[in-house]
């Protein structure tokens, strides 16, 4: 297809066996570099980031550690967050009668009667 008579091209007739592997070595470690998928023939060629570019993989693996870690915190907030609505919506409603009722705990406070009672103003519901 590419080589010596090719009916592609014949870009790559000039190379041997070990030239043709080292351009496919170096094209999928620049796929590696660049952060980009690694196209399907390039998948069993030899050569990944950890032999060829220590440093990169390193900074590109704490990359993923810290985007898991960023997901795992921002999923356990969220079902906290899910948990706390869960819970304030079951909670029992109030009783419709406490609205007569005095905060003080008896219905002669709301009538104004006891010591004082003239000076006070009625306390609305």
């Amino acid at each position: 297809m590419y080589g010596p008579g090719g009916t592609i091209n014949e870009s790559l007739k000039d190379r041997n066996q070990v030239q043709l592997k080292d351009k496919a070595r170096n094209l999928k470690l620049f796929f590696l570099k660049a952060g980009i998928e690694v196209p399907y023939y390039l998948k069993y060629v030899t050569g990944d980031l950890k032999t060829r570019a220590p440093g990169q993989a390193e900074r590109q693996e704490a990359r993923e550690r810290e985007r898991l870690q960023n997901e795992d915190q921002r999923a356990h907030f969220d079902g906290l967050q899910g948990i706390m609505a869960l819970a304030s919506a079951t909670q029992t409603p109030v009783d419709s009668d406490c609205s007569a009722t005095s905060p003080f705990g008896t219905d002669e406070a709301l009538e104004g009667e006891g010591e004082g009672a003239e000076d006070q103003q009625p306390l609305l519901s």
